[in-house]
């Protein structure tokens, strides 16, 4: 199966830019608090009326100077998703979606129960559901 693609134009989005400026700092600030941000990066890309949030595998350093082979390749880096945030109007007010590896897509029924809520708080559920 392939992954599921996101919605519309690439770049182009409903939410405001300074909302999506805002957030974006917010996700990346609570993001680096995690024990996540060791190994990898979060990449926020607004589309739509969605944040999407992805992780990226940090390249490994196995000498000083010296990255890992894979790191080299242009596809070694490939996003992953965690979820998106759905824009619903207010920017401390968000419906989450966790991204299902069992059916690549998103949870638009919302199986996983997730209630959304302020952008650190969506984040938080989405490391939750891509943790395990």
């Amino acid at each position: 199966m392939a992954r599921s693609r996101k919605p519309g134009t690439p770049g182009k989005t409903r939410i405001p830019k300074d909302i999506v400026k805002a957030v974006t700092q917010r996700l990346k600030k609570a993001f680096r608090k995690s024990d996540r941000a060791q190994v990898v990066d979060l990449s926020i890309t607004a589309q739509q009326h969605y944040l999407y949030l992805e992780t990226v595998e940090k390249p490994v350093e196995i000498l000083p100077g010296l990255i890992s082979a894979r790191f080299a390749k242009r596809s070694a880096a490939c996003p992953v998703p965690l979820g998106r945030m759905v824009w619903t109007g207010d920017p401390e007010s968000w419906y989450l979606q966790l991204y299902k590896w069992s059916d690549e897509c998103w949870d638009e029924d919302n199986d996983a129960g997730t209630d959304g809520g302020t952008p650190e708080k969506c984040l938080k559920q989405a490391i939750r559901g891509w943790g395990a």
